[in-house]
């Protein structure tokens, strides 16, 4: 028995022609070939798919821009915990005293004197310092000098002595001047 086989043309998908198989128990689409075209075009989807979805390399650091202004000042902070207690200062001095000392003068008209005050600290005491003082307790015509007001010097050494040397000059020619000149010497213990 011969079977005539023709070739036959049909419309496929897409419009594309899909071959027709014609036989003695007629014609049928080869669904083959239009199968294999649907593959091929989604394995080229997925793979774009894959590509376009793939994280290049990492590009050069930007260029440092430029400062910012200035904020607004921020509220002031709570107070914070106290410090510890600080270490115990130095021991101060001790056994403080001062002792003072005055004398007397009276110049008659048309006089000039010298006189000499002494304040010394008593033993075992050093002198921290002192004072002189003239005070008159009358408006005279007169003239005072200092000659020396501070720690009393011996052999070239200081004393804890505290020496006030004034020089007066009476400048009237009758009436005479009453003056009194104090020393001032503060002291503490030695040690």
């Amino acid at each position: 028995m011969f079977v005539t086989l023709l070739a036959l043309c049909a419309c496929g998908v897409n419009g594309a022609a899909a071959p027709l198989i014609a036989g003695a128990r007629g014609v049928r689409r080869d669904r083959t070939s239009v199968s294999a075209k649907h593959r091929r075009h989604a394995r080229k989807a997925s793979s774009k798919a894959k590509n376009s979805s793939k994280q290049g390399p990492r590009g050069p650091k930007g260029a440092t821009g430029p400062q910012g202004a200035t904020g607004p000042q921020g509220a002031t902070g709570p107070q914070g915990a106290a410090g510890p207690q600080g270490l115990p200062g130095a021991s101060g001095q001790s056994g403080y005293e001062v002792v003072h000392e005055t004398q007397t003068l009276t110049l008659p008209p048309e006089e000039e004197g010298e006189i000499e005050v002494e304040a010394a600290c008593p033993a075992g005491k050093v002198l921290l310092g002192g004072a002189g003082n003239l005070i008159s307790s009358q408006r005279h015509p007169s003239f005072e000098l200092v000659v020396y007001n501070g720690p009393k010097e011996v052999g070239g050494s200081l004393t804890n002595t505290w020496l006030a040397d004034y020089a007066m000059y009476n400048a009237s020619s009758s009436t005479s001047w009453t003056l009194k000149v104090s020393a001032v010497a503060y002291c503490a213990d030695a040690s």
